[in-house]
């Protein structure tokens, strides 16, 4: 691949505190960020010395734990080169608020509303 860096977000409870250890030494551990909940890891490795269609096992140690997680690296299928990214096409962009105050009041009864009073204290 181009960018030789793979971020792995690991999910589990209390993991936040953990340390990852990689069973192939030659996948290299850049950064490991504790996310926002203590159920969240992120580990940055480095893959520039890794053939792709490799198995490993990430062990999460700490606290007395000992948590092995199973990972495979895949080939990239045929043709993919050719694949588009993301791009401006994909993504819708929310112009709806989801919470507005409510500036003007004379407009919240619309004649023939079931609801006859829409205002709320």
């Amino acid at each position: 691949m181009i960018n030789s860096e793979l971020e792995i977000l690991i999910h589990g409870d209390n993991v936040s505190g953990l340390t990852p250890k990689m069973s192939d030494k030659s996948i290299a551990v850049t950064d490991v960020t504790p996310g926002d909940s203590d159920n969240y890891l992120f580990v940055l490795v480095d893959l520039s010395n890794v053939q792709a269609s490799t198995d490993f096992t990430i062990t999460l140690v700490g606290d007395g734990r000992d948590i092995k997680i199973p990972y495979s690296l895949k080939s990239k299928r045929g043709g993919s080169k050719r694949s588009e990214g993301i791009s401006n096409a994909d993504a819708i962009y929310l112009i709806t608020p989801d919470r507005f105050r409510n500036g003007t009041e004379e407009n919240d009864n619309v004649e023939g509303m079931k609801d006859s009073d829409a205002r709320t204290e």
